[in-house]
């Protein structure tokens, strides 16, 4: 899906590359929360964490999930719309694929995190 974005954002194919690998090692960077929270004690560390992924993680997820939504409707009306047209109805077809595979991997993320918080009791 960013890759996605960044291609209707007119960003060049190796900048899209370049944002996508940044995006999966700041995800690298930021997992030993995680294993910090859960070896910690601390109900300070606990209260952080808790705060990282309320006020940080999940409005990015929240805002993912809108994103697809978005492109998923507006497949579906490009779709619709360009019924006698070949390539309208491909690129439709693109767009509810791309924008579905975002919901799958933003409310797959979501659900991740909801399990990883309930293993280590983190509410």
């Amino acid at each position: 899906m960013i890759l996605w974005l960044a291609k209707k954002a007119k960003i060049h194919n190796t900048h899209r590359n370049e944002i996508a690998v940044g995006i999966v090692v700041l995800v690298i960077l930021l997992s030993p929360l995680f294993s910090v929270y859960a070896q910690s004690s601390n109900p300070e560390v606990q209260a952080i964490y808790q705060k990282f992924i309320d006020n940080i993680i999940n409005p990015i997820i929240y805002l993912l999930v809108g994103i697809a939504t978005v492109v998923f409707l507006y497949g579906m009306v490009e779709f619709v719309a360009g019924a006698d047209n070949d390539q309208k109805i491909a690129a439709g077809k693109r767009h509810i694929v791309w924008g579905l595979i975002g919901l799958f991997v933003a409310l797959g993320v979501f659900g991740i995190i909801e399990l990883i918080c309930n293993t280590i009791n983190c509410r």
